[in-house]
C-alpha cells in the first residue's frame, strides 16, 4: 500500500489560500483561474503547485504577494527573517494638512509614553500579568505608530525635496 504524499508548507499554503476564498487586493476572490489570469501561469501549473507535484518558484510567490498582501506569503518569502512590513498603499500623504500633521504628533507622543512606561517596567524586571492591559494597548498602538512614522518620514522627505527644487 502506498503512503500518502506529504505536501510541503508552500503547497499547503497555496492550497489553503485557494480553499479559503481569500480576496485579492482588487477585491476578486482568489481562485486558480483568477490567479492564472493575473500571473500568466497556466491553471494546470497552479493546480500542480497546489498539490505539491512540482516546486513553486519564488517568482510565482512574489506575484501572489503583490496580488494578496497575505502576510503568510511574506513569511514564506523571507524565511522567517525578523522584519517589519508597512504597506505603502495604506500610508496617507499628510504633508499638506496641518490637522493630519498634528494628529501624527499627538499619536506618536501617546505611543512613546506607552512605550516609555513599559520600558521602565521591563528595565526593572517588574513586567507581569498585571501589565496585560498596558501591553495589549501597546500592541494595538504599535502597528498604527509604525504607519504614522512612515507617513511622517514621507512628509519630511517630500517637504525637503520640494524645498530643494524651489532653491534650485
Amino acid at each position: 500500500m502506498h503512503e500518502p504524499h506529504e505536501m510541503s508548507y508552500d503547497a499547503e499554503l497555496l492550497d489553503d489560500m485557494l480553499n479559503s476564498a481569500a480576496v485579492m487586493r482588487d477585491g476578486v476572490i482568489l481562485t486558480a483561474k483568477a490567479l492564472s489570469l493575473r500571473t500568466g501561469y497556466a491553471t494546470q501549473t497552479i493546480s500542480d503547485y497546489r498539490r505539491g507535484r512540482i516546486n513553486i518558484p519564488v517568482r510565482f510567490w512574489r506575484l501572489v504577494w503583490n496580488l494578496t498582501r497575505d502576510l503568510r506569503v511574506a513569511n514564506l518569502l523571507l524565511a522567517d527573517t525578523p522584519c517589519e512590513i508597512t504597506f505603502s498603499d495604506q500610508v496617507r500623504d499628510i504633508a499638506d494638512s496641518d490637522d493630519l500633521l498634528q494628529a501624527a504628533v499627538d499619536s506618536l507622543r501617546e505611543f512613546h509614553q506607552q512605550e516609555a512606561y513599559l520600558l521602565e517596567i521591563l528595565k526593572d524586571n517588574r513586567i507581569d500579568e498585571a501589565d496585560r492591559v498596558a501591553i495589549d494597548q501597546f500592541n494595538l498602538a504599535y502597528a498604527r505608530a509604525r504607519q504614522t512614522q512612515t507617513e511622517v518620514h514621507r512628509a519630511i522627505n517630500r517637504a525637503y525635496a520640494d524645498r530643494r527644487k524651489e532653491c534650485a
